[in-house]
């Protein structure tokens, strides 16, 4: 691993700050105003890119494909976040700090992000020619207003509504397959609806992500070996065949890698109810792609790789009053039949979404010795992690939306609200610290974990921006976050 006296002397006062990064950083290009590396981030949980740091002590992260992610300023000893994007196209810009590099913000947010994504390529275009055929001349495909259409051209293929829990510039555009969920979970407001779509619909869904990506990514398509299946439980497909049109879940995957056969990673999600459902070896052969009949087939290869859950909570009365009727045994169930066939699974768990506790039933509401505290939920969460041992846990802080059931429950005190805002960070905190804990001391044996390898961390994402804004300085800086396309 390189150390920080490796370093070039533009990238020194960032390398600290940059721990991922360092793992598979080598040097592209240097002069006297500009170094660029490319970081593999072999065997960490994020992805390769690259970094240009520039003589105004400022930091740029690009993705692998070229595409902006993030601008860093450092100022006097602390390091501010300028500009920051997500995969689907959301960027928060630190405006006191984008004023004070010297940007112009007063003819509007997108103006800014436009100057600022453009004089990020214009430092990338004054690298030497010849640093151009060591990257493949990835960056030239972009500019601010490229950026923006890109991901205007994404939102066709998905909802304002959808969770894409893993989306970055590396991966296929989504593919909608369904709409809706035939869940009514109180915290969610897509239930009680769904629409499975047709062959027909699916192969024209296909075909236009297949027309996006061939738009943007032409010359790097092969490179894009990540997808994802936009269903809220692909197995409605098979448990609801009055409404699927004759369609299964193994014809989605066949057509799917008809049109992108280089997709080697393909997620989608599951229900632990429909997990209980279907057989194992059904599973297996999403796994596998059971309807390739051989290797000479164009879609021949691996199906499902990557299984998302959102067993939200391992508290079995917390899961009733948030309509989830699975106990905890259940979910383990379920859980553990997808592991057992072969996919790698990630589990969703919201925080913050009992408040300080609950009462189990409308009529214990004021029942002292009924109220259950939201940490003896969480603890029963924490269990059902230790005894799954999943691939990766992804916490979710939760997130109060308009016309959902969830706001009665806490209307009638059902639901006791945080009196602390900070509360549901600590929820998170504890979380993390426990579950970190039992991995220091062996207790877990999570799901293709590298035992050989002494520095495996526990494979825990969390997102809430203070944990960022700690470690980068940010304090309490105004910040403005926003989307380039509604």
């Amino acid at each position: 691993m390189p150390t920080y006296n490796d370093a070039g002397k533009l990238l020194k006062p960032f390398y600290n700050r940059m721990p991922q990064a360092h793992i598979g950083l080598n040097m592209i290009s240097q002069t006297d105003n500009a170094e660029l590396y490319f970081s593999t981030k072999f065997g960490t949980k994020e992805d390769p890119g690259y970094y240009l740091a520039t003589n105004d002590k400022t930091l740029i992260e690009f993705g692998q494909l070229g595409m902006v992610r993030s601008i860093k300023k450092k100022v006097g000893r602390k390091i501010y976040s300028i500009l920051q994007r997500d995969g689907q196209g959301s960027f928060t810009i630190n405006l006191d700090m984008a004023t004070a590099a010297g940007y112009d913000s007063s003819t509007g947010i997108q103006n800014l992000a436009a100057n600022l994504i453009n004089q990020a390529y214009e430092n990338i275009g004054a690298l030497p020619e010849d640093t151009w055929n060591t990257i493949e001349k990835k960056f030239r495909n972009f500019d601010a207003n490229r950026v923006i259409a890109r991901f205007k051209d994404f939102r066709k293929l998905v909802s304002a509504k959808d969770i894409i829990p893993d989306f970055d510039e590396h991966q296929v555009p989504i593919v909608t397959v369904m709409d809706g969920c035939a869940n009514i979970c109180t915290y969610c407001p897509i239930g009680g609806h769904v629409e499975l779509y047709s062959l027909d619909k699916i192969n024209s869904n296909l075909e236009l992500a297949r027309e996006v990506l061939e738009t943007y990514h032409k010359n790097s398509i092969t490179e894009l070996r990540e997808g994802f299946i936009n269903a809220s439980d692909i197995l409605w497909f098979k448990t609801l065949k009055n409404k699927s049109n004759g369609v299964d879940p193994l014809d989605i995957i066949a057509r799917y890698k008809e049109i992108f056969p280089d997709v080697e990673k393909l997620g989608t999600f599951f229900g632990t109810d429909n997990l209980n459902r279907v057989s194992e070896s059904y599973l297996r052969k999403l796994v596998y792609n059971a309807k390739a009949k051989n290797s000479s087939d164009t879609y021949f290869g691996a199906g499902i790789t990557r299984g998302y859950v959102g067993i939200e909570t391992g508290s079995t009365q917390g899961s009733r009053i948030l309509k989830k009727f699975q106990t905890k045994e259940e979910k383990i169930r379920g859980v553990q039949k997808l592991r057992k066939a072969g996919i790698g699974t990630k589990l969703i768990v919201q925080v913050g979404v009992f408040g300080e506790g609950f009462y189990p039933t409308k009529e214990d509401i004021g029942k002292k010795s009924k109220f259950i505290p939201t940490r003896q939920a969480l603890d029963e969460t924490i269990d059902l992690i230790i005894q799954t041992a999943p691939y990766r846990i992804m916490i979710s802080e939760h997130q109060p939306l308009k016309g959902i059931g969830m706001n009665r429950l806490i209307e009638t005190g059902q639901i006791v609200s945080y009196q602390n805002k900070e509360s549901v960070k600590n929820e998170i905190d504890y979380l993390v610290q426990k579950l970190t804990r039992e991995h220091k001391l062996g207790n877990i044996k999570w799901q293709g974990m590298d035992r050989l390898n002494p520095d495996y961390e526990p494979p825990i994402e969390y997102e809430y921006e203070d944990f960022v804004k700690g470690r980068e300085g940010q304090g309490n800086k105004k910040e403005k976050k926003f989307k380039l396309v509604s």
